[in-house]
């Protein structure tokens, strides 16, 4: 399985990345999180752990992230992996045309 998103931010790439960074920030930009909080001392770096709470079709959603790559500056942006239940999580920030295109990829590697 394999979701890819994307999405142009008229904004610096570096500024994007530092607000997706920031996972407090998750309930401000993505539909259905009600909460995320670090269950590791932050700021993010690799190893930084985190809990969010979301609501997928109507049921409740608790999921556990582990960060196992996280690299600002990368591209003018920076980028980021996470792991949750066997499902990688990547975001990359690319500069491109004076703002951040915003990716997130999920995919599950093949069982």
């Amino acid at each position: 399985m394999r979701l890819s998103a994307s999405q142009i931010i008229q904004r610096p790439a570096d500024e994007v990345f530092g607000f997706v960074a920031d996972v407090t920030n998750n309930p401000r930009w993505q539909r259905g999180m009600r909460s995320c909080a670090w269950t590791s001392p932050p700021p993010i770096t690799v190893g930084s752990t985190y809990r969010q709470e979301a609501s997928f079709l109507g049921r409740p959603l608790v999921t556990d992230f582990e960060v196992v790559d996280h690299e600002p500056g990368v591209d003018d942006g920076g980028h980021g992996q996470l792991v949750a239940g066997g499902v990688q999580w990547l975001q990359q920030l690319p500069q491109q045309l004076g703002g951040g295109r915003h990716r997130l990829l999920l995919q599950r590697p093949p069982s």
